[in-house]
């Protein structure tokens, strides 16, 4: 993602996107890093302690798994998942504290008025079309990201 937002500002040969592993807000306030790509409450937390949002990106709800799992436990996870969308949806200030409790005190505290709630968007799982899977692999391929030759009918199943 964060290769595809500074796309949209500088050329490819300018970025210089590096992993810094999951520590990245750490190594942002040691001043390792000048940007870091988070989310929250990572966000929240960074603009409480005096930093800027430069891009946002979304997601969109596109869970996957391996072929393994059976349709029954599938579509139980996507009973699930649709059960706590309408709850966290109705209610976000509510599950919070699900978020803010990632962060180690050492870091810095949140509470549910210093967050964002129009971050937070949560939606029923939506099957991923083969508009969407030929837009992304061939993006990923332009970074040489992906294989060539993969095909949306051998890597995707959508069960929803």
């Amino acid at each position: 993602m964060t290769l595809r937002m500074l796309e949209g500002f500088i050329q490819r040969d300018e970025i210089n996107a590096i992993h810094v592993g999951s520590d990245r807000y750490e190594a942002l306030l040691r001043g390792e890093v000048a940007a870091a790509t988070l989310m929250e409450p990572w966000i929240s937390l960074a603009e409480k302690q005096g930093g800027r949002v430069i891009m946002e990106s979304h997601y969109l709800s596109s869970d996957i798994s391996g072929p393994e799992l059976d349709q029954e436990t599938w579509n139980a996870i996507n009973r699930a998942v649709r059960k706590a969308v309408k709850r966290i949806n109705d209610d976000k200030r509510k599950y919070m504290h699900y978020l803010i409790d990632q962060i180690p005190p050492h870091l810095g505290t949140l509470e549910p008025d210093d967050m964002n709630f129009h971050r937070l968007r949560y939606i029923d799982p939506q099957p991923y079309t083969e508009t969407e899977f030929k837009e992304s692999y061939d993006w990923m391929l332009s970074w040489g990201l992906a294989a060539p030759g993969a095909r949306y009918e051998e890597l995707v199943e959508n069960r929803v």
